[in-house]
């Protein structure tokens, strides 16, 4: 029994810590999408003329991308003045090359890519605030926390391979937010606290053993 408690108080350690660093990356993360949003207008406001500010926004840029994920990407764009379509277009990534390109080639302002970056991060960061809230409400669910707890513990394992490279981040996102590899987790959950409770009532017999009898 005690080593059920152990156990449970374990877990729930490990899964309040997760959703702390959750939040905390989140803040983060919305911190820096409004720090990028401001060098963006402080870009706008001087005509595209600061080269200090426009440096900061490229060298950003990548990291914006990255964490934006599918928010900065758009599934057709067809830049104005050519007469191509681009699949899959990373906004962010692009985004000074194109309002400088715009500008400067064919002195029009740059509406376009201008309002799809606003847009897309606006939308990243409800996206993160609303993701905050419900971290916050699954924090006043004991059950909850156990379950995260569970979860991050059975997936160390695959977050090394990662962390390593032998798998790379969208596999890895992938297979952790598979339903399949979660019901695994929750099954393999399952068999293990009957075992632990097997062990309990019938002293040091194994849980194949009780399978058997």
């Amino acid at each position: 029994m005690i080593t059920i408690i152990v156990t449970s108080i374990i877990l729930l350690c490990v899964g309040y810590i997760g959703n702390f660093y959750k939040l905390k990356k989140i803040s983060d993360d919305i911190e820096y999408s409004n720090t990028f949003k401001t060098l963006l207008n402080k870009y706008i406001n001087s005509n595209f003329k600061n080269v200090d500010i426009c440096d900061s926004i490229l060298i950003k840029s990548y990291k914006m991308q990255r964490i934006m994920g599918t928010f900065g990407i758009i599934n057709s764009y067809m830049p104005p003045y050519e007469n191509i379509i681009i699949n899959r277009y990373e906004v962010i990534t692009n985004l000074i090359q194109e309002i400088n390109r715009i500008y400067l080639n064919f002195k029009e302002y740059p509406n376009n890519i201008i309002q799809l970056a606003n847009n897309s991060i606006m939308l990243y960061i409800g996206f993160l605030t609303e993701h905050a809230g419900e971290i916050k409400s699954r924090l006043r669910n004991p059950i909850i926390i156990l379950w995260d707890g569970i979860f991050i513990i059975f997936n160390i394992p695959l977050h090394a391979l990662e962390r390593i490279g032998i798998i790379t981040n969208s596999v890895y996102e992938n297979i952790k937010n598979n339903i399949l590899y979660k019901l695994l987790i929750f099954i393999f959950s399952i068999i293990g606290l009957y075992s632990n409770i097997i062990t309990i009532v019938d002293g040091h017999t194994s849980f194949i053993e009780s399978i058997f009898k």
